[in-house]
């Protein structure tokens, strides 16, 4: 019985590394970020000019990493799941994407 659940534990990790990579892929499709999404709300909400939005949208994509790599963005990613439980921030419902686990969790379950 402890062989059966290591094996199913072992072969559930390659699994769990696959279904990592495409999620972040699935996340990353669409076009643009979430820096342009605060540079679009500047110019169409806040009256900011172009060139004032953009500046702000280059400093949030700066203090957030999204300038680097790819593959640098997805470690930080998986690494912050993996220590901290921390798989972002949440732009639907504006709150850590952990919280909004942790509040369904249990209904889904039941």
């Amino acid at each position: 019985m402890l062989r059966f659940l290591m094996m199913r534990i072992l072969g559930a990790i390659p699994l769990l590394l696959l279904l990592s990579i495409v999620t972040f892929a699935i996340i990353q499709a669409p076009p643009g970020d979430y820096a342009d999404y605060i540079k679009a709300m500047l110019i169409n909400q806040g009256g900011v000019r172009p060139d004032l939005a953009e500046a702000q949208a280059e400093i949030y994509r700066e203090a957030n990493g999204l300038n680097d790599p790819i593959i640098v963005q997805y470690f930080r990613w998986i690494t912050g799941i993996i220590t901290r439980f921390d798989f972002g921030h949440s732009l639907y419902y504006n709150k850590p994407v952990g919280n909004v686990i942790a509040e369904r969790l249990p209904p889904t379950i039941a």
